[in-house]
């Protein structure tokens, strides 16, 4: 799954369209949302992205900004931040996050084979789905799944912003589709 972001009006072909997987858009858009909620805060300007616009964002569902106006307002906010060290800032506190998580998740693992391991000797068959589990080891299942950190499956990237101002600044407003 994916969003695919379209120019209202491009200026440009990069303006036309921009597509992010699942993955990367949700800490992009998180990012463009927060930025430009610190910048009207920090400059007492209007905020672009409102608290409906940012849920919407995470949808596909058409919504974005309507203005080439508004788009170029984001792009200089967007920039802003990166000129300030807070894109470089947010990067290191996504990396520590991953980091984190994929300590996490891998002992998670580990448990995930032992329990593989205890449903083989229980039930005599291997590989088994988990749905497949007997009950109270498909709990078993469902607990250690809850520990499990999904931050590791969320990367970010300085140049992925880039790439995204770039679209904003000559697609004219944007649809998220």
């Amino acid at each position: 799954m994916g969003m695919d972001v379209y120019g209202r009006e491009p200026e440009k072909e990069i303006g036309e369209y921009f597509r992010s997987n699942i993955w990367w858009w949700r800490p992009l858009w998180n990012y463009t949302a927060e930025i430009d909620r610190f910048y009207a805060e920090q400059k007492n300007a209007n905020q672009l992205i409102s608290e409906e616009l940012f849920e919407s964002g995470h949808c596909n569902d058409g919504e974005g900004l309507e203005t080439d106006e508004d788009c170029r307002e984001l792009v200089q906010r967007l920039k802003w931040s990166i000129d300030e060290g807070l894109l470089a800032e947010y990067q290191k506190e996504i990396d520590e996050s991953i980091k984190v998580a994929k300590e996490n998740n891998a002992k998670v693992e580990k448990e995930f084979e032992a329990l593989k391991k205890k449903v083989a000797k229980v039930t005599g068959k291997d590989n088994l789905v988990p749905k497949d589990y007997p009950e109270d080891l498909h709990d078993e299942w469902n607990a250690l799944y809850s520990k499990r950190d999904s931050r590791d499956s969320y990367p970010f990237s300085q140049e992925h912003v880039e790439e995204w101002i770039r679209f904003l600044k000559y697609c004219g407003g944007f649809e998220i589709n």
